[in-house]
């Protein structure tokens, strides 16, 4: 039963990440490399509710940039399934949510439903935001709501740890300079830690270790999966990819400040305090757009690649899956 549940969770993932590498008009190995991370596949293959999280992270990533950039019209049926998949982020982690302003990428014109309106009512919505896109971002503003209103009331007064008690949310609210502080001294402190759980490093209860030649190995690989090949568009512009850098930043910083009412103490000097808690897993369902703000016409590839990343990647898999079971005996 326990084994069973498990490969449901894993056959679902894999149907999330077939139909999304289907639907993304590019940048299709992204969504694939970064799927068959160790850390990704570690998730997808147990009863995390990351597995479900990164699903439908990917799956709401790729419909939006199929939208924005592929020949796709957003219909009805199309608004009601970025609707369900923004709405689907909010009950495993509802920092995800944040994600959900990447639609507003999807020009107007691409919204049929709201054209329609627009040549049979004489022009009534000409120059506004297709309501549409607004069902979409009030639909994902009401899941907020639901998953994280009584979450944040009940840490009105902070929460009772036992190593302390975690920071409240009105004394963020109170001192958000602090912040800043906390996410760089975690970084400074933890960086390496998170770009290596990220990718793997640490699996089960962070005590199974992955050699690091095969974890940079999947950076290296990852990265280079990243760059656009010779034939490619490059689709994004400048204030596209300020706007992606934007929501991915946000949702990190989200992350870190989840962490803060969940899982951190305050400590009596916060001059030298640190975020406790964040893994790198929590960074994957938007590791696709930060991987997506690489391709540029700079670095290119000058001869198709083929499948030479998802073999590499393939490969690195192998060998973690070897590594573990020699360190087991």
């Amino acid at each position: 039963m326990f084994y069973a549940g498990r490969f449901a969770n894993m056959l679902f993932f894999v149907l999330c990440v077939f139909f999304a590498i289907r639907n993304i008009p590019f940048g299709k190995m992204i969504i694939a490399c970064t799927a068959m991370l160790p850390m990704t596949v570690h998730m997808a293959a147990s009863y995390s509710y990351d597995a479900a999280s990164i699903a439908f992270a990917f799956l709401f990533i790729s419909y939006v940039l199929s939208f924005a950039y592929g020949s796709r019209m957003v219909r009805w049926k199309e608004t009601l399934l970025l609707c369900l998949l923004g709405a689907l982020l909010a009950p495993v982690k509802v920092v995800y949510l944040f994600i959900c302003p990447l639609c507003l990428l999807i020009p107007k014109e691409k919204f049929a439903a709201d054209a329609l309106i627009k040549s049979t009512s004489g022009g009534l919505i000409k120059n506004k935001k297709p309501v549409s896109l607004f069902f979409v971002l009030s639909i994902s503003f009401a899941s907020f709501l639901v998953f994280a209103l009584p979450a944040l009331l009940a840490n009105s007064g902070g929460l009772a740890l036992p190593w302390g008690t975690s920071y409240s949310v009105s004394f963020i609210l109170h001192n958000l300079q602090i912040i800043p502080l906390l996410i760089y001294n975690s970084l400074a402190m933890h960086g390496t830690f998170y770009l290596e759980s990220t990718l793997g490093a640490s699996l089960s209860w962070l005590n199974v270790q992955v050699p690091g030649i095969m974890i940079y190995g999947a950076l290296v690989v990852l990265v280079l999966g990243a760059v656009k090949g010779v034939d490619e568009p490059l689709f994004l512009k400048g204030r596209d990819r300020l706007f992606i850098f934007a929501i991915s930043a946000v949702t990190m910083v989200l992350v870190f400040v989840s962490m803060l009412l969940n899982f951190t103490a305050v400590p009596e000097n916060l001059g030298s305090a640190v975020v406790q808690g964040v893994q790198g897993r929590y960074f994957l369902p938007f590791l696709p757009l930060l991987l997506l703000l690489l391709r540029s016409n700079k670095l290119v590839w000058q001869e198709n690649i083929g499948a030479a990343p998802l073999i590499a990647m393939m490969v690195i898999q192998i060998l973690t899956v070897g590594s573990i079971f020699g360190s087991l005996t």
